[in-house]
């Protein structure tokens, strides 16, 4: 099956009992377009093995295509073995996680706060309300003045360089802004993002256990619950300055990132940032004492590392908050 196996843990990973995909949303699960044949020819989604080893995809996991529109470009899969229901996962003796599922990547006691760095994403979703909303409360809002003050900072330098406008947003103010904004699980639509359920991101919000934080090309430090504008740049982008993941780096963003992670007092960081965007704050973790950090090996996946990305956040975050979620 090969390259096609994020196809395939999308669908065993589906609680559905029919998955209807656009082309487009395949090629970003498998991480690579699909081949001219797919899009021209019917028979490529036929349900066997014979000339099609890439059916093994969906067959293997009980699944078959039930219809597929060419002219719109989209496959309608349907499920044909009844789906097992997902073990519980719960405490063992020590008080960690476990799950037969998912693969243990932290040890998490009753005091213990995680944080899970991911990247932004170029796909985003347009709209939103004109007006920023900072929560007190939240990762940001127990920052001391002079962190936020020098995070405003460097989203400005930014905000100039990329030739964004200055508003509210980028002063963590609240109050109307000119630009329209969403938080921040909502604007980004890439492959990572889409592998949580709305109702998994709500779940993380109202909880004190975990919280996800975005390294972000235009704003550095993003709690995904902070509303943020829809942009058009990523660590990887040349400026006349240079590489935004070497500007980030030189203006400071991994000792920002090291106090802010002091600050909150996480105990364990889940570091699953892609290469440009772990450029941008190597060096954060030095320094952090008891603190640990864990970065699990994303390079085996390749171009299909964003995606798996994804459904490792999702498994951490249903691990670590599965008695709210399943309730």
């Amino acid at each position: 099956m090969g390259k096609y196996a994020p196809l395939q843990s999308f669908l065993q990973c589906s609680k559905k009992s029919f998955e209807r995909l656009s082309f487009g949303h395949l090629s970003e699960i498998l991480g690579f377009e699909l081949p001219r044949s797919a899009r021209v020819h019917r028979a490529w989604w036929g349900n066997d093995t014979t000339g099609h080893s890439h059916a093994r995809s969906w067959l293997e996991v009980g699944w078959q295509v039930r219809s597929v529109d060419l002219t719109d470009g989209t496959v309608e899969f349907v499920r044909t073995v009844q789906r097992r229901p997902a073990s519980r996962i719960a405490p063992n003796r020590g008080g960690s996680v476990k799950s037969s599922k998912c693969e243990t990547l932290l040890s998490v006691g009753h005091q213990q706060r995680i944080l899970v760095l991911i990247p932004c994403s170029m796909s985003k979703v347009s709209g939103g309300e004109r007006e920023y909303r900072l929560d007190a409360g939240g990762p940001l809002g127990r920052l001391p003045p002079h962190l936020i003050k020098e995070l405003v900072d460097l989203r400005v330098h930014i905000a100039k360089l990329l030739d964004e406008c200055i508003d509210n947003d980028l002063r963590t103010a609240s109050g109307r802004t000119t630009v329209p904004l969403l938080p921040a699980w909502k604007r980004y639509q890439g492959s990572l993002y889409k592998q949580v359920s709305p109702d998994l991101w709500q779940t993380c919000l109202n909880r004190n256990e975990v919280d996800v934080v975005i390294i972000s090309a235009l704003y550095g430090v993003v709690p995904a619950g902070e509303w943020i504008r829809d942009y058009d740049a990523s660590m990887a982008q040349k400026t006349a300055a240079g590489r935004l993941c070497t500007i980030w780096k030189k203006l400071g963003l991994p000792r920002l990132l090291r106090e802010f992670i002091r600050i909150n007092g996480y105990s364990i960081v889940c570091d699953l940032l892609s290469l440009d965007y772990g450029k941008a704050v190597a060096g954060y973790a030095a320094d952090l004492g008891d603190i640990s950090v864990k970065r699990p090996n994303m390079a085996q996946y390749r171009s299909g590392s964003t995606y798996h990305r994804g459904i490792k956040l999702a498994k951490i975050l249903v691990a670590l908050l599965e008695p709210s979620v399943s309730s």
